[in-house]
């Protein structure tokens, strides 16, 4: 009897326990719900459902966004992604923790940037340091940081990909790191063509009649091959030695024939 009178009420608490969270988890997904179906109405897009986490598809200007509720690690993250021009560059830019700091005493690689306060808030990685120089002008890097400091940016395989963790509870913060990931997106995109139109600018008056190539300092008689971006000559031997242009932070790994036939040469 005195068993019985104990067992019911710690039964009943766990019971109403249960019910507790069963009830926040499936209001959290109704109000998610909500959220990207406003999303989708906002942007124009779609969302579907085909798991019991949501995603919305929606297209701004001539670019494709796809975005997503995820658990990564226990975490809620919201995971946006849209394709990026270069195939082949890598970067990943992300916060550093107590755990990082540790990892690059035993190699973790860690680029340094040149801007100390940049540096000291995020670790950052890349497989061409040329082309991330290139990349990270002062509007991208602005750009990275408006993202917020639970945020991971990734650059792979032609794809941007931000993840970042946020409570699915609170539509005004999925929708505003939408709207700044779409608006960094698109500043990041105009900063590279604008800084690769500088150079091109820059190389119209290159006199390359009597060319030297940087590469070996003679000068370029015949097979001579000119940088695709900054019209900067070489021996074609020389730019396959090395791979790519010999210019400062140009990094281009494609050359136009002088003859200025339609063929280019990449690196792979």
């Amino acid at each position: 009897m005195t068993f019985s009178v104990v067992l019911i009420p710690a039964i009943v608490f766990i019971i109403v326990v249960i019910a507790i969270l069963l009830a926040n988890v499936f209001r959290m997904h109704r109000e998610l719900s909500q959220t990207f179906s406003d999303l989708a109405r906002t942007y124009g897009g779609t969302m579907t459902s085909a798991t019991r986490l949501k995603t919305v598809t929606f297209k701004k200007d001539d670019v494709s966004f796809v975005v997503k509720a995820k658990y990564l690690k226990g975490k809620q993250v919201i995971q946006i992604y849209a394709i990026w021009h270069d195939m082949r560059f890598r970067a990943k830019f992300f916060p550093e923790t107590l755990s990082d700091a540790m990892k690059k005493f035993i190699g973790m690689q860690d680029i340094r940037v040149g801007n100390p306060d940049f540096d000291s808030r995020f670790v950052v990685q890349s497989n061409d340091v040329v082309e991330l120089m290139h990349f990270l002008q002062p509007a991208v890097q602005a750009a990275i940081y408006s993202m917020g400091k639970n945020a991971v940016l990734n650059i792979s395989g032609g794809r941007m990909q931000l993840d970042r963790e946020v409570k699915f509870s609170d539509p005004a913060m999925i929708q505003s790191v939408v709207r700044q990931f779409v608006d960094s997106y698109f500043i990041m995109r105009a900063t590279i063509v604008d800084a690769t139109n500088a150079i091109e600018v820059t190389a119209v008056s290159l006199d390359t009649t009597e060319a030297v190539c940087m590469v070996c300092g003679e000068p370029i008689n015949q097979r001579r091959v000119v940088c695709r971006t900054c019209s900067t000559p070489h021996h074609r031997e020389c730019w396959e030695y090395l791979g790519q242009c010999s210019t400062y932070a140009c990094g281009q790994t494609k050359f136009r024939l002088d003859s200025d036939q339609s063929r280019f040469h990449i690196r792979q």
